[in-house]
């Protein structure tokens, strides 16, 4: 079994609903997600919105590449962790190339992949983020090709990364993609500046102090105008943002138990073509 660490545990521990493909269970088959569960005791008292908040997430992702993958499309995920969706969506498109960048663990991961899927057509990374002009050499030398159509998955990263590197980096990587380039991933709304319900303020404040005590993670949000400005600077447009109350009506046809509006996390998409 591979110790996952508080953080990755958790989210895996917050989705029993998103990968139930052959090779994702047996992925997760492998992983120790006990440190996480010590984090999912502590608020356990925002259920049970806790336990809607990454099935949500991962629906909207999931969703999206499916929507604008096609034949050459090229998936590239930052901050891939351990989360398995680079595998459910290699089984689902096995002619496609995914990329799992993370700065630390890849090579484990990579060697468990491996072991349950034989020629994978997943190819990972180990880099920071911030280092990019090494990260798109070494996306190179894996046959990543910047002619071709990319797909950018930037979930869960930036409300744990600086502004300034995290857009510094998206900026340059996206100026070395030659093709039509997507983008899909999520942000952390500002619920001190931003106008939101008291249950966004709650759910949001409760998780990610919890998660900076526990873990010495800052974290960092966004004005939902100020990150649209930004996605568009890239030189994206078509940007689709949904709460989290608009997510759990498209998964399950019903808003509960979020209201008209919430959700601390919201998801994004934008399209350069």
């Amino acid at each position: 079994m591979f110790p996952l660490s508080q953080t990755s545990a958790l989210v895996l521990i917050c989705d029993n609903i998103s990968y139930k493909s052959p090779k994702s269970k047996e992925f997760l088959a492998h992983l120790d997600l006990s440190a996480g569960q010590i984090m999912y005791d502590k608020i356990r008292h925002l259920k049970p919105h806790l336990d809607e908040i990454i099935p949500n997430r991962k629906y909207i992702v999931h969703n999206y590449i499916r929507q604008i993958i096609k034949e050459e499309t090229q998936i590239i995920t930052l901050a891939c962790g351990w989360d398995p969706m680079l595998i459910k969506m290699s089984e689902e498109f096995p002619k496609n190339s995914f990329f799992g960048i993370d700065s630390e663990s890849i090579n484990v991961q990579q060697k468990l992949v491996q072991q349950i899927k034989p020629n994978s057509n997943i190819f990972y990374i180990q880099e920071d983020i911030s280092c990019i002009d090494k990260l798109i050499g070494k996306l190179k030398q894996k046959n990543w090709n910047p002619q071709k159509t990319t797909c950018l998955i930037v979930e869960g990263i930036s409300y744990y990364i600086h502004p300034e590197p995290f857009w510094s980096s998206l900026k340059t990587l996206k100026e070395n993609i030659k093709a039509d380039c997507f983008i899909c991933g999520d942000f952390l709304i500002n619920w001190k500046e931003e106008e939101v319900s008291n249950l966004t303020k709650k759910v949001g404040s409760g998780i990610f102090e919890m998660i900076k005590k526990n873990c010495n993670h800052n974290y960092y949000n966004y004005k939902k105008a100020d990150f649209i400005e930004k996605v568009k600077k890239l030189g994206f447009n078509k940007i689709k943002i949904w709460t989290q109350d608009e997510i759990q009506k498209q998964r399950t046809g019903t808003r509960e138990p979020w209201k008209n509006g919430d959700g601390h996390i919201y998801l994004f998409s934008g399209e350069s073509v």
